[in-house]
């Protein structure tokens, strides 16, 4: 029951993000913020911190990732691209509805996280961000 609900709260936080493709509307972000850049999730690690100050998306491409991203596994972010490099901000779509606090990975691969509740997860791999962890 409740693994149904989880479910359905991811499959329709992929239909919100998705919805103005389907339509034909063109997604729009009304309001980008970019709260910190160049962040590791290995705080502890002086090497890992250095290498990932060197992540640092400008607001342009933020902006170019959300408008050319599309929705993934959440396993993209754990694993296949895991990155040690982040950022984090908040978004709202054009929708007004649909918006959220979201992290970029320097890898490509980002998440959403609804105000609303429920998240998705996104790729974009053809990024002009310096990525630090080599790929």
């Amino acid at each position: 029951m409740v693994m149904a609900c989880i479910h359905r709260l991811v499959l329709a936080a992929a239909a919100i993000f998705c919805v103005s493709h389907a339509t034909g509307q063109e997604r729009k972000i009304l309001k980008l913020e970019i709260k910190n850049l160049g962040m590791s999730l290995n705080e502890g690690d002086e090497t890992s911190v250095a290498t990932c100050r060197d992540f640092r998306p400008t607001a342009r491409q933020v902006r170019n990732f959300f408008l050319r991203s599309y929705p993934v596994p959440g396993a993209y972010m754990a694993h296949d691209l895991y990155s040690d490099c982040y950022a984090i901000g908040e978004i709202t779509f054009n929708d007004n509805k649909s918006f959220g606090k979201w992290i970029l990975y320097s890898t490509g691969v980002a998440r959403i996280d609804w105000d609303f509740g429920g998240e998705v997860y996104l790729l974009y791999r053809k990024n002009k961000w310096y990525n630090p962890m080599g790929e």
